[in-house]
């Protein structure tokens, strides 16, 4: 949440804790669930979740993973007006802040610092998705594994082998093997 207050400033920070409403999450609690429609938008004061989909076959894979001072939703079904496409999970013990999204737009649009915390939020998602997108596409799995310890090593300790493995799009089997040789 220091980012956000840094972007907004004490006085607006205030304001975000003034309108939201705090929710707090158990391990393996779901935040959000295909066929929701969101109307608020969530910044994680404390704790991990991850966004994943479900195939046909009922098989899980992983999209992302909101920390503290993220902003966690199904955003584009949010932006959209659509039913969410992915589910929310809380990975650890977790509290978010919600704000009723139109309010959210209503605030950017008269007041700079919420354009700019909205600015922020969109490039970090965008640069997020770029990088991973490329991973994906043009790197194998121990340059994938060795990309996500450079940019998200904090989560390593806090996150199963299996979901890491999901999220860089390999089997657990492979990445055990992987992070043995990298030891």
């Amino acid at each position: 949440m220091d980012e956000i207050l840094k972007i907004l400033g004490p006085r607006e920070f205030e304001r975000l804790v003034s309108v939201s409403i705090r929710r707090r999450y158990k391990k393996k609690e779901s935040l959000c669930e295909i066929g929701d429609i969101p109307t608020e938008i969530g910044f994680v004061e404390s704790g991990l979740f991850r966004i994943f989909y479900n195939d046909d076959q009922g098989r899980e894979f992983d999209k992302r993973f909101c920390q503290e001072g993220d902003l966690v939703g199904a955003c584009s079904d949010l932006i959209s007006g659509t039913e969410s496409k992915v589910e929310i999970e809380a990975l650890e013990d977790s509290s978010v802040l919600y704000m009723d999204y139109s309010q959210f737009k209503e605030l950017c649009k008269i007041n700079i610092a919420w354009s700019s915390l909205n600015v922020a939020f969109l490039e970090k998602q965008l640069i997020e998705r770029d990088y991973r997108e490329f991973e994906l596409l043009s790197m194998n799995g121990t340059k994938r594994y060795e990309s996500f310890k450079r940019r998200r090593g904090d989560l390593l300790e806090r996150l199963p082998q299996y979901l890491i493995a999901s999220h860089l799009g390999m089997t657990p089997v492979s990445l055990s093997r992987i992070a043995g040789k990298k030891s």
